[in-house]
């Protein structure tokens, strides 16, 4: 599903995700990685005991997040209008799949 994000709705910066034990209740999340000198990356996490529909939703979720950071706006309102456009964006392609 994520290979299929990455065509029909490129990021401003790659987008790596990672399945993982994530903190305090989260199910998901969204940063901007990289060091000095290197290229910066989107990394998308998602928790690694979710059900499949579970880490489905909060994949499209988190990717949404991932569409809306761009260059000029990288601390864009966490849930804000571009978020939800995003959103919208990612669930147009999930309805394609279905």
């Amino acid at each position: 599903k994520m290979r299929i994000l990455r065509y029909e709705l490129p990021t401003a910066f790659p987008v790596r995700l990672r399945v993982a034990d994530l903190p305090d209740g989260r199910m998901g999340d969204c940063s901007l990685m990289g060091h000095k000198g290197k290229k910066l990356y989107l990394l998308v996490r998602i928790q690694a005991d979710l059900p499949q529909v579970s880490a489905l939703l909060i994949l499209w979720h988190e990717y949404a997040h991932a569409l809306s950071w761009t260059f000029e706006h990288q601390a864009l309102d966490d849930h804000g209008a571009e978020w939800g456009i995003a959103l919208s964006r990612t669930w147009l392609i999930l309805e394609r799949l279905e």
